[in-house]
């Protein structure tokens, strides 16, 4: 994310991936207030995309209710997370399936994507890969875990397969976790140019999102998200091993790590100083402003926000 003091407003800007879009103009779209739920279907909920999955009584790991995928020849069902997840340290992607499915013929699939648009199946290792077949013999748990998304905001999905010849009782998922859910706000839209001023804020993180519309497309995709957090106080950063840390706190930049070279610039690229971080180093630095911090083994780059 981007740390910005409160009340300062904040430039977004974007670029088309696809070139052939010629957008006529644009929408902004303001995320808050983020809530991690484990979803076991008990309620109706705003939580997910259903193309095909509907929220069934017939079977259920807890409670009354679970979702179930429409059991039919020659379909692809799937219902996919609305909001991004942004992916902790340590996450796994968990859920309970129970399934009665034409083996080897039709199949269902847990999948995780970055853009909503490119999916790939879960996967612990290349013989526990997110895909059943044939018969659970029961209600099963199963976890796949998030550590090469660490830091990522993903979606995930569950997919549903058949061919034409024979029907199981099909496919059913309950007890789902992590699951987000974002209060949203479209705060724009009919901008004509490639950015756009958010204003300032008191507080809080902020995510959001852009979308193009021309005469022809009338249901565009959103594109990816931007984070802003509004702070006077501290931003905290972690590195995906937990071995290097750093605190903001006013005008004192705080960092923590073993065996880790570090180097510090102001906006301007300037080299301010480099050390070798062995444990706590605590750095005042003159003047307010954006700066960066690279640690050098790894070349990973974290752009910080000094406020006096």
């Amino acid at each position: 994310p981007d740390y910005v003091p409160p009340n300062q407003p904040f430039t977004i800007s974007w670029t088309l991936k696809d070139q052939r879009a010629f957008p006529d103009s644009f929408e902004i779209l303001e995320l808050t207030n983020p809530v991690v739920h484990n979803d076991d279907a008990e309620e109706l909920n705003n939580l997910w995309e259903l193309n095909g999955f509907v929220r069934s009584s017939g079977n259920s790991h807890s409670g009354n209710y679970s979702y179930k995928a429409n059991n039919s020849n020659n379909s692809v069902f799937y219902m996919k997370t609305k909001y991004p997840y942004e992916v902790q340290p340590g996450d796994s992607f968990i859920f309970w399936v129970w399934y009665n499915i034409e083996e080897n013929y039709d199949a269902a699939v847990a999948e995780i994507s970055e853009n909503g648009r490119e999916w790939f199946v879960l996967a612990n290792n290349e013989n526990d890969y997110a895909r059943f077949s044939g018969n659970s013999s029961g209600w099963i748990r199963k976890a796949y875990s998030l550590e090469n998304w660490v830091g990522k905001s993903v979606y995930f999905r569950f997919r549903y397969n058949t061919d034409s010849y024979y029907l199981g009782s099909g496919f059913y998922v309950d007890d789902i976790y992590p699951v987000s859910e974002w209060n949203d706000t479209i705060i724009a839209h009919g901008i004509t140019s490639y950015s756009y001023t958010i204003p300032g804020k008191s507080g809080g993180e902020y995510v959001y999102r852009v979308r193009g519309y021309n005469s022809v497309t009338q249901d565009p995709d959103w594109g990816g998200w931007k984070k802003i957090v509004f702070t006077s106080h501290i931003a905290d950063y972690r590195d995906v091993d937990n071995s290097f840390k750093i605190n903001i706190r006013g005008e004192k930049l705080i960092l923590k790590g073993k065996n880790k070279c570090i180097t510090i610039f102001d906006i301007t690229g300037k080299k301010i100083c480099k050390f070798q971080l062995n444990g706590i180093k605590i750095l005042k630095l003159k003047n307010s402003g954006i700066y960066f911090v690279k640690e050098n083994k790894t070349n990973r780059v974290f752009k910080i926000w000094i406020v006096k």
